[in-house]
C-alpha cells in the first residue's frame, strides 16, 4: 500500500517515530513461515515533506490506515 498524506495527497513524507502496544504473543511457524498474527497496534507519526502536515499511520494485523494529526 502506498502511503499518501491525507492533506495534500503526496507520497513524500518523513517517519518521525513509532509507538506500539505491548501485548505478548508467541510467534508460531509452520513449514518455515510465520502463521501467527501480531496483536499489537503500531502507530507511526509522520511529517509530509510536500505540505508540512502532520499525520499518522496505524497498522494492526493486515490493516493499514492513515489519519490526519
Amino acid at each position: 500500500m502506498e502511503i499518501k498524506c491525507p492533506t495534500c495527497g503526496a507520497s513524500y513524507y518523513q517517519e518521525r517515530y513509532t509507538t506500539s502496544t505491548a501485548i505478548y504473543s508467541p510467534i508460531v511457524y509452520k513449514d518455515g513461515e510465520i502463521i501467527s498474527k501480531d496483536p499489537n497496534w503500531h502507530t507511526t507519526y509522520c511529517l509530509c515533506l510536500n505540505c508540512g502536515a502532520e499525520f499518522y499511520i496505524q497498522r494492526h494485523e493486515d490493516e493499514v490506515e492513515v489519519f490526519k494529526e
